[in-house]
């Protein structure tokens, strides 16, 4: 039912066959975690974020650290952002059922809120995209 693929460790996770979903919608969260956290949290961050997937509606996930390169420095506003997931899904319904998901709140709670160093960024839009 799910395809997980690793590239540069990056975790992307979706479904078998996403164009299948039509309109969907994009979840995208922006963290910024504490200095100290360990590359050891970050692949358990990982981990536990491409099990997202699992719940219903959801239809692919990718997340990682953010880079930034000297060419976008101009471009680049809050540098204090260090981290970022999408979730891509089926529509707004699933998202509000994503949101209140036991699954999605224990990743929150024991995955990113321990780690964190401020506030939490995310925003939704729509998308004809297949993934």
């Amino acid at each position: 039912r799910f395809r997980r693929t690793l590239n540069n460790n990056i975790v992307t996770i979706m479904a078998e066959d996403p164009s299948a979903i039509g309109v969907g919608v994009d979840h995208v969260v922006m963290l910024k975690l504490r200095s100290d956290v360990t590359e050891e949290q970050v692949d358990a961050l990982d981990k536990a974020a491409a099990t997202l997937v699992e719940i219903d509606g959801v239809v692919a996930v990718t997340g990682g650290h953010v880079f930034v390169e000297d060419w976008m420095q101009e471009r680049r506003g809050d540098t204090s952002i260090n981290y970022g997931l999408r979730v891509r899904l089926a529509s707004k319904d699933a998202l509000k059922t994503y949101q209140g998901h036991p699954l999605h709140v224990k990743v929150i709670k024991e995955n990113i809120a321990p780690l964190l160093a401020g506030p939490v960024i995310a925003f939704d839009w729509e998308s004809n995209e297949a993934n």
